[in-house]
């Protein structure tokens, strides 16, 4: 795969001049350990509070990117008063009364079942129908309007396709049991249920009654609705006969508090210097939020998740700015990001890609780092490596032109584990760079695995490797230099099935 520029100026990097070769080194060695260190220990200090999305500590975090945007001169693009900061609107929900009443049972949210929809109800009887797996021969029969419907799905949430299926057929609550052992669902609720009461941050929902209503339940409360044995609930739905189980009456009720809430996307725009490709566009993200502090006050101050990916970007913009203030700048635009709301469900990254500041269809790549500063027990024998992750999910070319790029300049292990479609992780769809990914853009994820500090009180400035960082940040700059200077932008040659399907 070393496709590397020739002397006949044949190969995957820029062929225009050699020395568009040594421009690249000359601003990827810009990227140092010493501002790594200097950037990460003010944003992973305790003064930060951890970056919770939409806290005080977050905003902190947003003003000193944005004034670091600002010295390398980096224009601000975002509508609004501040073109630093593309602000979006979230609420705060705390759930109150969660209830779940049949057959003169009352069962409450957190001690009988987990509520994880997103949709506030007024108390309301319903008539529940059983569709056991929810496929479309057990449901293409039955009348789901309005009705809440019990799904045998073991393991699934609030996104599953039995569900899906029942909601274009107009049903209007979902009860799913998410587990065929009782003690095992007990053990969950135990597990977790501190983590659920906690209030919960989401785009905001138009109208009271928007969105879905989500109930997960045991097989106990299944039973007790329909008025059947659990054994026999399951063999039904594994012979097709859910019809023969009679529908039910149920009153459910969720009520919540609302808090409306701001928080922002930081973005820096480096215009690019080529009249006839400037209008294409390269954004580099990775994701400033973490989880804040705990009940104990103690701080997350999520050093390597994401500190070391927000720092890498800083340091890459100013890599690429110090080019373009040389006369050296990029042939296409670059929209450098650090986004918020990653860890409450990629909610920046998602606003953007609905509220693009520039079109889709000009955007040409997303190179996102989400956790590059730590070494896993995989590596701990040779720390220099990273894991990349959908390269060659849409693009054939990018995934080659990132090889080129480590081949030639950093020589890192370049480890492909997570990138198997059958990762049981599923890595690829858990942080920013997949919302460009649904969108057809071709995309590279940088990432070192998790580690035992991984959202824990312990992820600290002291325990990150700052070589591995810089060595990694200069492989996304090589990447992005290639991108944005090449004459034509990575072609979606690839097939990548499940960006719709998940």
């Amino acid at each position: 795969m070393k496709r590397i520029l020739l002397a006949c100026g044949v190969g995957i990097f820029i062929t225009s001049a050699v020395w568009g070769q040594d421009l690249a080194t000359t601003y990827a060695e810009k990227v140092t350990e010493e501002d790594l260190r200097m950037h990460l220990e003010v944003v992973a200090s305790d003064s930060m509070e951890g970056r919770a999305t939409a806290t005080a500590g977050q905003k902190r975090a947003a003003r000193y990117i944005q004034s670091h945007f600002e010295t390398i001169g980096l224009k601000g693009v975002a509508e609004g008063e501040n073109p630093y900061q593309q602000e979006f609107k979230l609420e705060e929900r705390t759930w109150g009364e969660v209830t779940l009443e049949a057959n003169g049972n009352e069962f409450r949210n957190l001690e009988d079942f987990f509520y994880i929809g997103d949709k506030s109800m007024r108390s309301t009887d319903m008539e529940v129908v059983y569709v056991g797996k929810g496929e479309e021969a057990d449901i293409e029969d039955l009348n789901l309007e309005d009705k809440a419907v019990i799904i045998l799905a073991p393991g699934r949430g609030a996104s599953n396709e039995p569900m899906e299926r029942c909601k274009e057929k107009g049903a209007a609550a979902f009860l799913v049991i998410y587990s065929e052992d009782q003690d095992q669902f007990m053990s969950f609720i135990n597990t977790y249920k501190v983590y659920l009461a906690r209030p919960q941050l989401g785009f905001a929902v138009e109208e009271e009654g928007d969105g879905d209503a989500v109930f997960l339940i045991s097989p106990e409360i299944a039973s007790t609705i329909l008025d059947q044995p659990f054994e026999d609930l399951q063999k039904m739905a594994d012979k097709g006969k859910v019809h023969e189980v009679e529908p039910a009456e149920i009153e459910l009720a969720a009520a919540r508090d609302i808090k409306e809430l701001v928080s922002s996307n930081v973005v820096g725009f480096l215009e690019g210097s080529d009249e006839e490709l400037k209008d294409e566009v390269l954004v580099v993200t990775a994701h400033y939020d973490h989880l804040g502090t705990g009940d104990d006050g103690d701080v997350y101050n999520g050093a390597d998740d994401d500190g070391s990916g927000t720092v890498t970007v800083m340091e890459l913009a100013q890599s690429f700015a110090m080019a373009a203030a040389e006369g050296n700048g990029p042939r296409r635009s670059i929209l450098f990001m650090l986004v918020s709301g990653e860890e409450k469900g990629l909610l920046g990254s998602e606003y953007y890609t609905e509220n693009p500041i520039f079109p889709l269809e000009k955007t040409v790549t997303n190179l996102n780092i989400d956790m590059i500063g730590r070494v896993d027990d995989a590596h701990e024998k040779d720390p220099y490596f990273v894991y990349v992750i959908g390269s060659d999910k849409l693009s054939t070319e990018l995934h080659d032109l990132s090889e080129a790029a480590n081949n030639k300049y950093t020589k890192l292990d370049l480890d492909y584990r997570y990138n198997d479609e059958n990762d049981p992780n599923r890595y690829y769809y858990r942080s920013d760079h997949y919302n460009f990914a649904k969108n057809n853009i071709p995309v590279v994820f940088y990432f070192n695995g998790t580690h035992e500090d991984y959202h824990r009180t312990s992820d600290t400035v002291d325990k990150i490797h700052f070589g591995k960082m810089e060595r990694i940040g200069r492989l996304v700059f090589y990447t992005a230099w290639e991108v944005a200077n090449r004459d034509s932008r990575p072609a979606l040659d690839a097939v990548e099935e499940s960006a719709d399907d998940d």
